[in-house]
């Protein structure tokens, strides 16, 4: 007997003729919708239905003067947005409102992976603060994106003062650096590691629960990142003119590069004479679903090959990116590349 798919059709409630479609946000176990709606001259949040109080600005959208998206928790069942009333901005979880600042950043507020937590960024003059759950934190020159663990129990983020940055776990500082890789910061998927990158001076560094990693002359983008049983962190660097794989503190092979950079253009301004220009396509580092067993493509003598647990495989003029994957039980690797006619896998 053949497999049948079952469907059901729900209302959400009615829509509001005065919509503004780009906002239409439904929530992730579609229970709930919410958008932004016109009224005359103001905007309001329209929750299954139901409008709220009217504002002169609700966040901000991709276009001048649009208003931006409610936002709803991971679990369906808070929403919240930005708002401003007479040049003053405030954030409106489940209908209530927060405390007026001089501005709030328009994309947040985010929330826990539980939904119980709500925080945002809020200006004060020139000083920037975090608000969780209502509480100001400290205030800073500048506070990058928030993220909040998995198990929704911890909250970190990256803020400057003066010339120095530093990252805020629950809101304990970190050390001083020049400059921190903002995308890095990243929680283990068990809640209980914390790693991002960093520079110091003319070196860079990856810093894993507190302690630093080594000095490189470049993390790579999208590094580090934990397995998924939160054993172990790798990341990818270079120093001189080679890059390699670094998997708690011990360091791989060394190979020309670590991630193909597909050719972008080419100008021959002679005939001996070609300048071209190269796009990144981000890092192929994989970790298997049982966190024990790695892989990435590496590159070598104008050839790619991928490399699972420091054995390299086959050498290829092309691995095609975001094909590389582990089977389900991590015994086997699979990737599609191309030798030059056709492709193989």
């Amino acid at each position: 007997m053949k497999g049948v798919v079952a469907s059901q059709e729900v209302s959400l409630g009615p829509i509001d003729a005065n919509i503004f479609w780009e906002s239409l946000a439904p929530s992730a176990n579609g229970e709930h919708v919410a958008y932004v709606a016109k009224r005359q001259s103001k905007w309001t949040v329209v929750v299954d239905g139901q409008a709220g109080k009217t504002f002169d600005a609700i966040g901000k959208g991709r276009f001048l003067f649009s208003p931006g998206c409610p936002i709803f928790s991971p679990d369906g069942q808070r929403v919240g947005y930005a708002a401003c009333r007479c040049q003053r901005w405030l954030v409106v979880v489940d209908g209530q409102e927060g405390k007026m600042y001089d501005r709030v950043w328009e994309h947040d507020p985010v929330f826990s992976s539980d939904g119980q937590h709500v925080a945002y960024r809020a200006w004060r003059g020139n000083k920037q603060l975090i608000v969780v759950d209502e509480q100001e934190d400290r205030q800073f020159d500048w506070t990058g994106a928030l993220r909040f663990s998995s198990d929704s129990k911890h909250m970190a983020y990256v803020a400057q003062r003066g010339n120095k940055q530093l990252v805020i776990l629950d809101g304990r500082e970190g050390k001083e650096y020049d400059h921190i890789k903002e995308n890095s910061l990243v929680f283990s998927r068990d809640s209980e590691r914390i790693a991002y990158a960093a520079r110091r001076g003319r070196k860079q560094l990856v810093i894993v629960d507190g302690q630093e990693n080594g000095e490189f002359k470049l993390v790579l983008e999208d590094s580090p990142r934990f397995s998924p049983d939160s054993k172990w962190i790798a990341f990818e660097a270079r120093r001189g003119n080679k890059q390699f794989v670094i998997v708690d503190g011990i360091e791989y092979k060394k190979y020309d590069a670590l991630r193909r950079r597909s050719h972008f253009f080419g100008i021959r301004m002679g005939a001996s004479d070609k300048r071209e220009s190269y796009e990144d396509v981000g890092t192929t580092l994989t970790f298997s679903p049982n966190g024990q067993r790695i892989a990435y493509v590496a590159c070598h003598d104008n050839k790619e090959m991928v490399v699972v647990d420091k054995q390299e495989g086959s050498g290829f003029v092309r691995i095609m990116e975001d094909t590389l994957v582990f089977s389900l039980d991590s015994r086997r690797v699979a990737y599609v590349a191309w030798r030059g006619g056709s492709n193989s896998s």
